[in-house]
């Protein structure tokens, strides 16, 4: 059950990870791209999920503690675009908080490969 705390760590990295907006939404392509709004999503969701009487024993009272603050500010953001806007910088830094906090730093995550993540074992 800890490939929880690793896709939590993933959709964080996408979201704290300058060079992966870089590439992925600033030089998108047809084929390769991703919204921003997609990443905040993640995040919230993954937050939700870790919360999950399934899967909080993964996470200690830190984690989930600050899971339920990122999540809150996610749902409570301002309805329309901020990429690239004080609030967007203000969520990449709390995206990386998050992931230090897990044990994690923004290094440790290749953002070439970060896509290649297999949904289906997430229960494993």
């Amino acid at each position: 059950m800890r490939k929880i705390r690793e896709l939590l760590a993933k959709s964080l990295f996408r979201l704290a990870s300058t060079d992966y907006q870089t590439q992925y939404i600033d030089n998108s392509t047809i084929y390769e791209y991703v919204v921003p709004e997609d990443l905040i999503e993640e995040v919230a969701n993954f937050c939700r999920e870790a919360q999950l009487d399934c899967f909080k024993n993964n996470f200690s009272e830190r984690e989930l503690e600050f899971a339920n603050i990122l999540r809150n500010k996610i749902l409570n953001l301002p309805n329309g675009d901020i990429y690239g806007t004080n609030i967007w910088a203000e969520l990449k830094i709390d995206a990386e908080k998050f992931l230090n906090i897990l044990g994690y730093q923004i290094k440790d995550f290749d953002y070439s490969t970060i896509d290649n993540i297999d949904r289906n074992e997430l229960g494993k």
